[in-house]
């Protein structure tokens, strides 16, 4: 949070040469009374200075500098105000002078409208809104933007923003003041026509239903299904790239995700005319049996009439259709009622309870409301049992029904979301405490301890502990002093335990899948949503590995993309999935495109913001060029998932549809190059389990952010897992960063040493490798025997803000400005450079140390610092290292498997450099563009975004382009 520290009278400037401090009057002008927000007098800051006594206060808070001036160009009326911060450290408050009275317990929203005029990387903007007491003192928790702290973006043209925050008044409150903060790197922007308004109402973005489908002809359907065959399906790679499979044709890695549950809603004709060929049909097992789809009539048998039915619906739309069956299995009601021991359970002994066939967790009890359902625990055995029966059912259907013949894959999906994720309704996930996931825990500690109960005792330091009496530990227990969990004691139990979390979806899913294939006696894949360690932050995704090893491992994998700002045009998109570990393996990564468009419905919580929704057909083009193409540069798939049906049954749309088709057609094509990415990014997988729950906010911190620097610095990257680095298949790269490597094991550190210590090669920490180790205990020890850099310990307390090293004319220091880290202090384990001989580009502000070293030594280049990555930072390292495909800094640019993508965010430069000579063509895959360049300059506007394909000149595609 932010108090208000040092606040004064306005250094208002006007002009550049010269500050005067005057207080900002905002006075008496009268305005029409459906635009004069409640409480502001002034709130387009129209009034002269001098008129009225100041409604507002400007604060410079941890060493920000910076001031406000008018503006002459404004969002209504003769002008605005502008706020400027000029250095990259704190942050500018400007605050209501006077409490503004508000109603306790009712909705209030704060807004105003903004144009960006500059911003660095760090630059953030949001309301931090504080309620008064009747007392005149400060109620805590303050009030939020949304998503906390916005990123500022430019617009299109002459339009304006409009940045707001909604809240409910404390019950103790008889005011609130206002508070709108612009923090971290230097930057600039007018705001006008601010708002505080009293219940405001929803903004709901209506839907459309109306459908371009035919009317389903059920006889038609029929005899077309007559002349189809059965065909094997896989996916296998072909020059580092997972391909679908379909009999000996290679299929588009694009998949039609059909209206959830309902075959009538969905579009298969259009996806089928857009070149979409596969598609997916609901078929649940539970919860509620009574209802259509729902294929297990608990305890009753199996009815797949209606499967049959919605099978028929893809044929007869898309005569050219194959299915894969999205099979949900989520447990019947009757049967959660049945097996009370089997059910998600708190310490208390409630259960976790889904309300009226929700998929979504929303309370804890004992007892069951008309419509509500208990739900499996993921790790109890009888859960796995019951499921497995009930999906062989399902796949003999496949193999000796007519319908099943178009049936080419299938999903496992259930829990939470569809997805497993934990059912507990806190925040960080308690563990499930029933007595059926004690159970699995205990058949899961049998096998890992190879059924050695002494092996056990010995682990957790308990000489009475067996496999019958093991049990999951109480969350008190999982958090301790230390960021991690020790290996061995009693330490070692809560990480157990903590693993087990993690595997017991994926040891159910596995189990069912494995089912499923041996039941439909033939080769289809098989599917999963998993967002995994790059996104996650505390849940159960921490298990990818196991989820892709053998045997039963998954062929294909969906995750999300984020939503918000990273999806929104002016955002850089972005996967929840670590695409290098997938390809790794050769396993198809699917991101799914779920993106509301203008025939949408959107309110409430999820409005078009929340959801980045652009209400245009060129938004929604330009949002998924940028993010479909990301996704076929590194030569995955992707899905669109239709959920309401209709969303895309537009003209306008369906040509998006068909053209993200023939970009993954592009990348899908026999002599199409492999992926370029030269820079390895690294993710600690055991960390989720192995982190004490009160400092989840250290992997958080280490991981999820720092994408946002990965996407905007123009370097194509590559994400795997830290124990990938020992695998001999993982490709050579130029460069290494290790974003977090917690856990940090000997083995890991020797491969380390032996591929990324190399004279053509950079390694990078940015944080404090090997804090969890079991095999380190004196961490700088460590750190410098990877990267030959001495360190220290940062004293605790300390101000870790820092900077460029002011005057460093090192190249690793081109371009760099602004701040790393605005402020913060320091915890108990923050690792800085501590090594004259290593040369220093940056340095913490409030102390002579650096933050920020490299070190060039004939054996390898390495870099350790801190405060986390940027775009130019990530730039550098890349030119370092001798990258040479890359993209302007700061914009949003991918470049592989002979694709090129540009979203325009910012004024400036946007180019691609290529390492070799290229042809340029258009998307039509035929027009030459431009023949044997190095370089393309995209012509697309601001929110704009480019999309072009490329093949080495000269034809010397195998040459050049084959392999690393």
């Amino acid at each position: 949070m932010h108090a208000i520290g040092r606040t004064g009278r306005l250094g208002f400037c006007v002009s550049r040469s010269l500050t005067i401090l005057v207080l900002l009057c905002l006075g008496a002008r009268s305005a029409p009374e459906t635009a004069l927000p409640a409480g502001l007098a002034d709130p387009s800051f129209e009034t002269e200075p001098g008129a009225t006594p100041s409604e507002w206060v400007l604060s410079l808070e941890s060493g920000a500098e910076g001031a406000v001036s008018w503006a002459t160009e404004a969002h209504t009326g003769r002008r605005a105000l502008r706020i400027e911060k000029t250095n990259g450290l704190g942050y500018i408050m400007l605050s209501t002078a006077r409490p503004l009275p508000a109603k306790p317990g009712v909705e209030y929203e704060s807004a105003l409208y903004y144009r960006l005029q500059q911003s660095g990387f760090s630059s953030r903007v949001y309301f931090c809104n504080m309620d008064i007491g009747a007392d005149g003192k400060e109620l805590f928790p303050v009030h939020y933007s949304p998503d906390y702290v916005r990123i500022p973006s430019f617009a299109k043209g002459d339009e304006w923003q409009r940045h707001g925050c909604k809240w409910t008044v404390d019950s103790r409150a008889a005011a609130t003041r206002l508070r709108f903060l612009l923090l971290g790197d230097p930057g600039s922007l007018v705001i006008d026509d601010v708002e505080f308004v009293e219940a405001p109402k929803p903004v709901v973005h209506p839907g459309q239903s109306d459908s371009g489908e035919k009317p389903f002809d059920e006889a038609a359907a029929r005899a077309i299904l007559a002349s189809r065959q059965p065909l094997p399906a896989r996916v296998e790679t072909q020059d580092n790239r997972p391909v679908f499979v379909v009999g000996d044709r290679i299929r588009t890695t694009l998949v039609h995700q059909a209206a959830y549950g309902s075959a009538a809603a969905s579009r298969y004709g259009g996806f089928g005319r857009s070149g979409v060929h596969l598609h997916t049909v609901t078929v649940q097992m539970g919860p509620l049996s009574e209802k259509r789809g729902v294929a297990w009539k608990y305890p009753n048998g199996f009815d797949f009439k209606d499967l049959e039915q919605d099978i028929l619906r893809v044929v007869g739309a898309d005569p050219d259709g194959w299915v894969i069956l999205q099979t949900r299995c989520d447990l019947p009601r009757q049967w959660g009622i049945d097996h009370p021991d089997d059910i998600w359970a708190e310490e208390s002994g409630q259960k976790s309870i889904v309300p009226k066939g929700d998929c979504h967790p929303c309370k804890i009890g004992t007892t069951l409301a008309e419509g509500d359902y208990f739900v499996g625990s993921y790790g109890s055995p009888a859960y796995r049992q019951d499921m497995s029966n009930a999906v062989a059912e399902l796949g003999k259907f496949v193999r000796t029904s007519d319908v099943g013949k178009v049936v080419v894959g299938f999903i496992i999906g259930g829990g939470n979301d569809g997805q497993f994720f934990d059912w507990s309704p806190n925040w960080q996930a308690h563990l499930d405490q029933s007595p059926g996931h004690r159970r699995g825990f205990q058949e899961w500690l049998r096998e890992v301890y190879g059924n050695d109960v002494a092996a056990l005792r010995q682990a957790w330091g308990d000489p009475a502990v067996t496999f019958e009496t093991a049990t999951v530990p109480a969350e008190k227990e999982r958090t301790v002093d230390a960021p991690f969990l020790q290996t061995t004691g009693p330490q070692r139990r809560v990480a157990d335990a903590n693993r087990f979390s993690s595997l017991a979806p994926v040891r159910l899913a596995k189990a069912l899948a494995t089912t499923m294939k041996e039941t439909i006696g033939r080769p289809v894949f098989s599917m999963i949503y998993y967002p995994d360690a790059i996104h996650d932050g505390g849940s159960n995704r921490y298990a990818l590995t196991e989820l892709l090893a053998e045997p039963g491992r998954f062929d294909s994998v969906v995750a999300v993309q984020e939503y918000g700002q990273w999806r929104q045009l002016g955002g850089t998109g972005c996967t929840n999935a670590s695409w290098g570990v997938h390809r790794l393996r050769g396993t198809a990564q699917l991101c799914e495109i779920d993106y509301r468009t203008f025939r949408c419905y959107a309110g409430g919580d999820w409005g078009m913001d929340t959801l980045g929704a652009p209400d245009t057909a060129e938004g929604f083009r330009a949002q998924i060029r940028r993010d479909l193409g990301a996704t076929a540069t590194r030569g995955m798939g992707a899905w669109y998932y239709d959920m309401g049906g209709g969303w895309y049954d537009d003209p306008t749309l369906w040509s998006v549809v068909e053209e993200s088709n023939r970009i993954l057609a592009w990348t899908s094509r026999n002599d199409a190059p492999s992926p370029v990415a030269q820079l390895a990014v690294f993710v600690d997988e055991a960390a989720g389990w192995r982190v004490s729950r009160g400092a989840v906010d250290v992997i958080w911190n280490a991981v999820p952010p720092q994408r946002l620097a990965l996407n905007l610095s123009g370097v194509p990257y590559d994400v795997y897992y830290l124990d990938d680095i020992r695998n001999p298949r993982l490709p050579d790269y130029k460069a290494y960063i290790f974003l977090s490597a917690f856990t940090l094991n000997r083995e890991q550190m020797t491969a380390i040493k032996s591929r990324c210590r190399q004279p053509d090669a950079i390694l990078a920490f940015p944080g404090t490798p090997g804090l969890g180790s079991a095999d380190f205990a004196d961490v700088p020890a460590l750190v410098q025997e990877l990267t030959d850099i001495r360190c220290e310990w940062l004293p605790e307390g300390s101000s870790t803000a820092c900077i460029p090293l002011p005057g460093c004319t090192d190249p690793i220091a081109e371009g760099l400005t602004g701040a790393f880290v605005h402020e913060g202090r320091a915890g108990k384990y923050t690792l800085v450079p501590a090594d004259p001989t290593a040369t220093a580009f940056g340095t913490f502000v409030a102390q002579n140390r650096t933050s920020h070293a490299i070190k060039r030594t004939p054996q390898a280049t390495t870099l350790q610092f801190v405060g986390g990555l940027t775009p130019q930072l990530v730039h550098n390292i890349a030119t370092e290292a001798g990258i040479r495909t890359l993209g302007t800094p700061g914009q949003v640019i991918y470049v592989g498997s002979g694709v090129a993508v540009c979203h325009r965010i910012r004024p400036g430069p946007a180019t691609v450099t290529f390492e070799h000579p290229v042809d340029l063509i258009d998307l039509d895959g035929k027009t030459v563009l431009a023949r044997h360049v190095t370089e393309w300059n995209p012509d697309c506007a601001m929110l704009d975004t480019a999309v072009v394909f490329y093949r080495p000149a000269h034809g010397l595609f195998r040459r050049l382009f084959g392999g690393r």
